[in-house]
């Protein structure tokens, strides 16, 4: 049963870093993605 939910609870907080590194990842390719469009618009303005 202990073995069962310590499996589990590194399997959780496994599949949770997963899904919080993901997250991270995404957050910074749109940042840089708004970045990348706002250098864009300036260049086109000047």
């Amino acid at each position: 049963m202990t073995k069962f939910f310590l499996s589990n609870c590194v399997l959780f907080s496994l599949l949770l870093l997963c899904f919080i590194s993901s997250i991270l990842f995404t957050n910074r390719k749109l940042d840089y993605g708004s970045q990348v469009v706002s250098r864009r618009l300036t260049s086109r303005t000047r």
